[in-house]
């Protein structure tokens, strides 16, 4: 419970227009391409429980199904009603409880999982998995992304770079690395008798 994602705590219970890479120069750029039909004008409201991410609040009651992952999950520029989890919530009359992070990675899906299976009791799990070439590294109970499109990832600090390039230079660390982690939520899944559905980024 001590280690901590080192942006819940600004976005708990708070709603926004604009976040992240769904920016409004980032839409004002790509509303003028006409290949970009996704771009719409109505805007996109995030807005985050008491635990600071983009879910109803979560109570371990009824039928209800969690949702981890990166930001397809999380539903970066979409509405939330537009994620995967939504529509088979819609579809299944099930609530979704999302657990996706911007810019996130299989470390911080397992890591959630592994606090949040203790605490919540759901119907099913959707895992889905993200890019192996993004890590996360704790320091002062603060969890990072780092590695290939993590948005919201710290920077690399100085004694860290060659470690760094070394760990993402080479393809069998991330393979690695994400094989573990799904393992890790297989058996943490199973050891809990919850059914576990997994999805990718690609």
């Amino acid at each position: 419970d001590n280690i901590k994602l080192n942006y819940t705590d600004s976005l708990a219970g708070k709603t926004f227009e604009w976040l992240g890479e769904d920016n409004l120069e980032n839409f004002n750029k790509h509303r003028q391409d006409e290949r970009l039909k996704l771009w719409i004008d109505k805007k996109i409201i995030y807005q985050f429980n008491t635990q600071g991410f983009r879910s109803p609040e979560f109570i371990d009651q009824g039928d209800y199904f969690l949702c981890f992952g990166c930001s397809f999950t999380f539903g970066t520029a979409i509405q939330a009603e537009q994620r995967y989890g939504d529509i088979v919530a819609k579809q299944t009359d099930i609530v979704s409880y999302n657990f996706g992070v911007q810019g996130g990675n299989d470390s911080t899906s397992f890591r959630l999982a592994l606090t949040w299976l203790d605490k919540l009791t759901p119907k099913f799990v959707v895992y889905q998995t993200t890019f192996p070439q993004r890590f996360e590294v704790i320091d002062n109970d603060i969890a990072s992304t780092y590695g290939i499109n993590a948005a919201l990832g710290g920077e690399v600090p100085q004694d860290f770079g060659k470690i760094y390039k070394q760990i993402v230079a080479t393809e069998a660390n991330g393979e690695l690395l994400a094989i573990k982690n799904q393992l890790a939520m297989r058996q943490l899944c199973q050891e809990k008798n919850i059914k576990l559905i997994e999805i990718s980024y690609i």
